[in-house]
């Protein structure tokens, strides 16, 4: 997802916390002739194939990251998705 000049990546098979396939996303700013990392983005609870990262969307101040496979009230592969809030120069939380 791009979004004036940032980048919003996901990689929904990228192991985190040891769990396989939990993923992650990664948010990137563009200087004055290239990009580069500003943060990257975990779930709270990441767990094996929950694939965060699996869909991305931004704002100027809002960065949305869906888990399709993400259980939910112990049902597998319900989804989630997970909101990040720009709270300063390169701090989303």
């Amino acid at each position: 997802a791009l979004y004036g000049n940032r980048a919003l990546v996901g990689a929904r098979r990228q192991t985190v916390g040891g769990q396989s396939y939990a993923g992650s996303a990664y948010l990137y700013r563009r200087g004055i002739s290239s990009w580069a990392l500003e943060q990257k983005l975990l779930p709270a609870d990441p767990g094996y194939d929950h694939a965060f990262g699996g869909s991305v969307a931004l704002t100027a101040d809002l960065a949305l990251v869906g888990a399709p496979n993400d259980p939910v009230g112990g049902n597998a592969y319900q989804g989630s998705a997970y909101a990040f809030r720009r709270s300063g120069p390169g701090a989303w939380v």
